[in-house]
């Protein structure tokens, strides 16, 4: 079943950490969902390519509806098993991925990311 994320709830939780000047983020205690593993897609993502990561089938990928992620944003995806549990979008206002985080799984055990701040004080979540 797929539980697409309408509202905006890891977002607004790591925007929170990022603005409090946190140095970490450990997401698997941000979120009140059960998945196991989390995929985030970077700019320009498109739908065969997030499906082909998530081992989705043709037919899994179509019913799930993933659309070309743009440039303001990431794509952040839960998965519970071969089910997608929640996804999101993620606002590059709110923070980038650093490219290490992108289009692989990481297991909730090791979804504690370090928060680095950047020149022009930009901030990213790296792996």
């Amino acid at each position: 079943m797929l539980v697409p994320g309408c509202g905006k709830g890891v977002t607004d939780a790591i925007d929170a950490q990022v603005r409090a000047g946190a140095t970490t983020v450990d997401i698997g205690h941000l979120t009140d969902f059960n998945w196991d593993r989390l995929f985030v897609f970077g700019p320009y993502s498109f739908p065969e390519m997030i499906c082909s990561d998530l081992g989705l089938s043709s037919s899994e990928c179509s019913a799930a509806g993933f659309e070309n992620v743009d440039e303001g944003h990431f794509l952040l995806t839960f998965m519970k098993g071969r089910t997608i549990s929640y996804r999101e979008t993620f606002s590059r206002f709110t923070g980038n991925f650093d490219k290490g985080c992108l289009e692989k799984a990481i297991p909730r055990a090791e979804a504690q990311l370090a928060i680095e701040r950047r020149a022009g004080g930009s901030a990213y979540l790296v792996c």
